[in-house]
C-alpha cells in the first residue's frame, strides 16, 4: 500500500510538472516505460514514451495495478528532449477513458488504428498486434496483423483483465499499418470471421 501511494504521488507530480519518468511494471521481465505522463484514470495511466535518443514515440496505456515503481528518470533522454526544444506531448484522453479497460482500448483503437496489446503479468511473452473489431461479454476481439504486414483470417480474443499495456502509434505500428493497408471487411452476413480459440481460456 505504501509503494502504491508513493507511485500515485510521483505520477501526479510527473503530470503536473511535465517531467519524464521511468514506470517499471511488475512481472518476470520488469519492463520499464520511459516517457511523459499524459493522463491518469482510476485503472490506467497514459504515457508518451520516448526513443533512446529522447524523441517522442508511441503512446502507451499502462494498467495502474501492474505498476511496481515510478521514479523521475535519470536517463540522458530527458536532457536530449530539452536540448532539442521538442514540445512535450499532449493527450485528449481523460479520466473517463482511463477508468475502464474497454474505454482505453476503444479510444486508442479508434477508427481502426492498429494497437499492440501486451499481457506482461499474465503472459510476459504474449503480444497481439491488430485492429479492434468488437467486444463481447468476456473478451475484446482483434483482427491481427503479422510482422510481415499481412492480415490474419481469424480474430483473436483477449480478456480485458489480462491486459497490462496497450500501445498506439510509434514508428513500428505506423509502418506496419502502411504495409498492411485497411482492415479487410467483414463477410456478407455482417458477422466476423470464425474466431481462433483464445489462449486466455487456460489462464484463469
Amino acid at each position: 500500500m505504501k509503494h502504491s501511494k508513493q507511485n500515485s504521488t510521483r505520477l501526479v507530480k510527473a503530470l503536473d510538472y511535465r517531467h519524464m519518468v521511468d514506470v517499471t511494471l511488475k512481472g518476470r521481465d520488469a519492463y520499464i516505460s520511459r516517457g511523459y505522463v499524459l493522463a491518469m484514470g482510476g485503472k490506467w495511466i497514459l504515457v508518451h514514451e520516448t526513443t533512446a535518443g529522447g524523441a517522442p514515440d508511441e503512446t502507451v496505456a499502462i494498467r495502474r495495478k501492474h505498476i511496481s515503481h515510478v521514479a523521475k528518470t535519470k536517463h540522458f533522454a530527458a536532457r536530449t528532449l530539452e536540448a532539442r526544444k521538442l514540445p512535450v506531448p499532449q493527450s485528449e484522453l481523460g479520466m473517463q477513458d482511463l477508468d475502464s479497460t474497454r474505454g482505453v482500448l476503444k479510444a486508442l483503437a479508434d477508427g481502426g488504428a492498429l494497437v499492440s496489446v501486451l499481457r506482461d503479468v499474465a503472459r510476459p511473452d504474449s503480444m497481439v498486434v491488430g485492429s479492434l473489431v468488437e467486444f463481447d461479454k468476456k473478451r475484446a476481439w482483434l483482427l491481427e496483423v503479422t510482422y510481415r504486414g499481412r492480415w490474419k483470417r481469424r480474430m483473436t480474443g483477449i480478456k480485458p483483465r489480462h491486459m497490462s499495456r496497450i500501445i498506439n502509434g510509434g514508428d513500428y505500428l505506423d509502418q506496419l499499418a502502411l504495409v498492411a493497408g485497411p482492415r479487410p471487411p467483414r463477410n456478407a452476413t455482417g458477422e466476423p470471421a470464425p474466431a481462433e480459440p483464445s489462449t486466455d481460456d487456460s489462464d484463469r
